[in-house]
């Protein structure tokens, strides 16, 4: 299989026919949001961040990745202990 070298790791060449712009693995998602790579896989999993398969990796379009890290709130569902839920 033909690879290309894309930010610090290869890739399969048909990564870059499938997005439009560059792409990011999880652990790189997660850094720009300052969170780990199990977050950005379980939001991949909830619909909240858009994200394709690329052999066993996840490949997030780099534009997609920062829209999803700007309103990223690790802790906004939960809540303080003794306050009652609403």
């Amino acid at each position: 299989m033909k690879c290309i070298h894309h930010h610090s790791r290869w890739l399969p060449f048909t990564a870059q026919a499938r997005y439009s712009g560059p792409v990011l693995t999880t652990t790189e998602v997660a850094a720009k949001a300052q969170t780990t790579r199990y977050t950005v896989e379980r939001e991949i999993r909830r619909g909240n961040l858009k994200a394709g398969k690329v052999g066993r990796q996840w490949a997030v379009e780099e534009a997609e990745a920062d829209r999803w890290a700007a309103r990223f709130q690790p802790y906004a569902g939960l809540r303080k202990r003794g306050t009652p839920a609403t």
